[in-house]
């Protein structure tokens, strides 16, 4: 059978692999994040300084301003050219959008660095209580194993004395003399050996108590390892990832919309 310890060294490598791919990967998400940004920054400043600098080519020209007094209304109540200036005009407002969401992006790309590195000393903090956690965890194991240790030691003398002393009792019962033991040799070696059954049952019963009491303890100590002591160290990068990716991608996505 697996040894306490080694069953506990096992659980706990799963649960710091587990915690430990989880971060990386929302540590990793961070320069995804911080990836996209920067790319699409880039794409949304050649979008807007291309179209901007189209829109300005027609706007600059001079028949522009110098025929739209003269040109017939249409039935909508504005002339041909007022339309066609009305049209460069939302694509220079578009363009210049386009180039307030790429200043927006670059912020993003530059505030998501030091982010990443906060993430990294969460996740550093976490592991560091982790393993004080699980240290402290199998010291409690380590003790409770002791203690077993101590009890099946002591409960196997005490068996011991306590066939010796059935067998010694049988003997007199028997009257089991020879020329080396008389009635008053067994009576006196039975005495002895009911009051080394004594001691040792005593013995025996308080390592048992010792290692109810340890197992005990352990019991509550590994509830509390797996209730509290996890979930609470899994929380903090949920709670990180709550409150700072859930505002990143809030300002990503509403940059669209400005």
């Amino acid at each position: 059978a697996t040894k306490p310890l080694t069953q506990l060294k096992n659980i706990h490598n799963e649960h710091y692999a587990k915690l430990q791919s989880k971060h990386l990967a929302e540590t990793e998400l961070l320069d995804d994040l911080r990836l996209f940004c920067k790319q699409r920054a880039a794409i949304e400043r050649d979008y807007g300084q291309a179209l901007q600098k189209l829109t300005n080519t027609f706007l600059s020209k001079k028949e522009l301003t110098s025929t739209m007094s003269n040109e017939n209304e249409l039935p909508g109540g504005q002339s041909l050219w007022r339309v066609w200036r009305s049209l460069l005009d939302e694509s220079n407002n578009l363009a210049l959008s386009r180039l307030r969401s790429a200043e927006t992006q670059q912020r993003l790309s530059r505030e998501l660095k030091p982010l990443k590195l906060q993430r990294m000393a969460v996740n550093k903090r976490v592991f560091e209580q982790l393993r004080i956690l699980q240290s402290d965890l199998a010291a409690c194991v380590q003790e409770m194993v002791k203690s077993h240790k101590v009890y099946a030691e002591e409960e196997k003398q005490a068996q011991d004395t306590r066939l010796k002393t059935m067998a010694a009792e049988e003997k007199i019962r028997r009257r089991s003399t020879d020329i080396f033991h008389s009635m008053a040799q067994l009576h006196r070696n039975y005495e002895k050996l009911v009051i080394r059954r004594q001691t040792y049952d005593a013995r025996s019963a308080s390592a048992r108590n010792e290692y109810l009491f340890q197992l005990t303890a352990i019991n509550a100590h590994l509830k509390h390892y797996f209730s509290k002591d996890v979930p609470n160290l899994v929380k903090v990068g949920v709670y990180f990832c709550a409150v700072s990716y859930c505002h990143i991608f809030y300002r990503i996505t509403s940059v669209r919309f400005r």
